[in-house]
C-alpha cells in the first residue's frame, strides 16, 4: 500500500477518523480508516508480509501525522511492538473487522505485527520541508540514496542535448553535480539526478515534436533551475557563477543566440571544466577504446 504526504495531511487521513453516514434518512457515525488502519487490517488476516509506503516523509509534520501510533514504532525482538497503545475507536473497529491478532489485553491495546513494515521516502532537495525530530528519525533505519548512477545506462539520452552541449547528459549532469560542491561550494541538495530531466525517444513523423519537447525540457526546465536554485545562491554566498548572464532573460536569449554551442552560456570555471573533460575523452588511450572489426596483420594473410 502507498500513500503521499503533503503540508495538510493530517492524523485522521492517515489513521481514520469518525465521518458521518446518512442512512435510511438517518445521520449515522462511523469509523473511516486511514492507509495505516486499512494496511495493518491487511497484514493481521495474511500470512505473507504487507508494505506500507510513505512517500514524502518531511513534506508534512510527520510527527502529528503519526500521532499515538508513534509509539507502536518501537519493535521488540520478536518484530511486533514493544508498547501498545490504547485506541478505543481503532480498536473497535479492528474487532468489527475480526483483526483480534493485532490486539492485546483486553482487546483494547495496538500493536503493529511484525509482518507489518512501513517504508518511507523523502528528498532533501524539497525546499520548504518540514524537519523531522530526532527522536521520530530514531525508529527509522535510513538508507542514503545518490543521485549519481549506480550501473551506467543509456536510456535517458538525446543526441539534441549532446549536439549543443558536446557531450551526453549522463557524463554532463554528473560533472556539474560535482562542480556545484566543489566550485561553487554550494550542499549536495542542488544536485541533479540522471532522471531530472526526461527526453523523448521516438522518431519519424513526432521526431521534431520531440526534439522540440527535448529543447523545452533544457531551457524551461533545466536553466530555470540551475539559475534560481544554483546560480543565484552561489553567487550571494560567495561570488562565484555558473552562468555568464546577469539576468535570467539574459541567460534565455544567451541560449538562444549560441544554439550550435551552448557551453558559450556558462562562466568560464565551468566551461573550462567542460574542454578538460572533452580532452580527456579525446586522448583516451588506444588500450582503452573500444577496437571493432580489426583488420588481420598482412603476415596472417599470406
Amino acid at each position: 500500500m502507498r500513500t503521499t504526504l503533503y503540508p495538510d495531511y493530517t492524523y485522521q487521513d492517515f489513521v481514520g477518523s469518525i465521518m458521518p453516514e446518512l442512512k435510511d434518512g438517518k445521520v449515522h457515525y462511523q469509523f473511516e480508516p486511514g492507509v495505516f488502519t486499512k494496511a495493518l487490517m491487511l497484514a493481521a488476516n495474511s500470512q505473507s508480509d504487507v508494505v506500507l509506503v510513505v512517500e514524502e516523509m518531511n513534506r508534512a509534520k510527520i510527527a502529528s501525522v503519526f500521532g499515538d501510533i508513534f509509539q507502536l514504532l518501537d519493535l521488540n525482538e520478536a518484530g511486533e511492538s514493544q508498547y501498545p497503545i490504547s485506541n478505543p475507536q481503532l480498536s473497535q473497529y479492528l474487532q468489527e473487522k475480526g483483526c483480534e491478532s493485532v490486539l492485546r489485553g483486553d482487546g483494547q491495546q495496538i500493536v503493529i505485527p511484525k509482518n507489518l513494515y512501513i517504508w518511507g521516502t523523502m528528498n532533501t532537495s524539497d525546499q520548504n520541508v518540514y524537519v523531522m525530530d530526532t527522536a521520530f528519525k530514531r525508529r527509522f533505519a535510513f538508507k542514503y540514496v545518490s543521485t549519481q548512477q549506480s550501473q551506467p545506462n543509456n536510456d535517458n539520452e538525446s543526441q539534441s542535448f549532446e549536439n549543443q552541449f558536446g557531450l551526453p547528459w549522463g557524463e554532463f549532469y554528473q560533472l556539474l553535480d560535482q562542480y556545484i560542491v566543489s566550485d561553487l561550494r554550494l550542499s549536495e541538495d542542488k544536485q541533479l539526478g540522471y532522471y531530472f530531466l526526461n527526453f523523448e525517444h521516438v522518431k519519424g513523423d513526432r521526431e521534431a515534436a520531440a526534439k522540440e519537447h527535448d529543447r523545452s525540457q533544457i531551457c524551461d526546465k533545466l536553466l530555470l533551475y540551475l539559475w534560481q536554485d544554483v546560480d543565484r545562491p552561489a553567487s550571494r554566498m560567495n561570488g562565484n557563477r555558473l552562468f555568464k548572464a546577469q539576468s535570467f532573460s539574459g541567460l534565455m536569449k544567451d541560449y538562444q543566440d549560441n544554439q550550435l554551442d551552448e557551453k558559450k552560456i556558462f562562466a568560464d570555471d565551468f566551461r573550462t571544466q567542460l574542454k578538460k573533460h572533452l580532452d580527456q575523452e579525446v586522448n583516451q588511450p588506444a588500450e582503452d577504446k573500444p577496437v571493432e572489426n580489426e583488420a588481420p596483420d598482412a603476415e596472417e594473410d599470406q
